[in-house]
């Protein structure tokens, strides 16, 4: 999910999925998408769709969830939403759910600039290269971090009063996608920090 379009008063998020029902029972039924606030407060649903899951095949899709007035996500204020993704049977009945956390945002450059939600940002923060106590303990933290590391180092940042951290050695998978650990993008979001 992904901010595909941002004005002041609309968001576009762009949802895309893959659903594997390949199986010689395959499910029949529906995918309902909803987005609803979930940090700093939860609320109620303010985008849903539905997709009709088609059966034999890899099907792979891709929604708009148009969202009025949204709560932006900046380093000072890192508004969440909850995207839940659940499973209807033929009756209507939600038979499992998949739910992840994103914040509506743009990012962007235009003449050299940074900018977050159209405006111009200053991206202040510092890498990360995983050297992590006790020195016996060093090489096995440097590629697999306990949770309470990777929260230090984010909380290291905003303490700096920074809204940036660089990962190095987290950033090694190929092709580059970003951070290859995920908790790394959940703690910072939650903390308004960029990665």
């Amino acid at each position: 999910a992904y901010t595909e379009q941002l004005d002041r008063q609309r968001a576009d998020i762009r949802v895309k999925a893959s659903i594997r029902n390949t199986d010689f029972t395959a499910f029949r039924g529906k995918v309902r998408l909803s987005l609803a606030p979930w940090f700093p407060q939860e609320g109620v649903p303010v985008a849903t769709q539905e997709y009709e899951i088609l059966t034999g095949q890899l099907d792979t899709f891709s929604l708009l969830l148009p969202v009025n007035n949204p709560k932006l996500w900046t380093p000072e204020t890192p508004a969440l939403y909850q995207l839940t993704a659940t499973l209807l049977d033929r009756q209507g009945v939600a038979v499992d759910d998949y739910v992840i956390t994103t914040g509506i945002r743009t990012v962007d450059q235009i003449g050299g600039q940074f900018r977050l939600n159209g405006k111009v940002s200053m991206l202040n923060g510092a890498q990360t290269f995983g050297f992590r106590a006790p020195v016996e303990d060093m090489i096995k933290n440097q590629r697999c971090a306990p949770a309470h590391w990777v929260a230090k180092e984010l909380l290291q940042i905003k303490r700096m009063n920074g809204n940036l951290l660089r990962t190095h050695v987290h950033a090694w998978e190929f092709p580059a996608r970003g951070t290859n650990d995920p908790r790394y993008a959940e703690y910072a979001d939650q903390l308004g920090i960029m990665i």
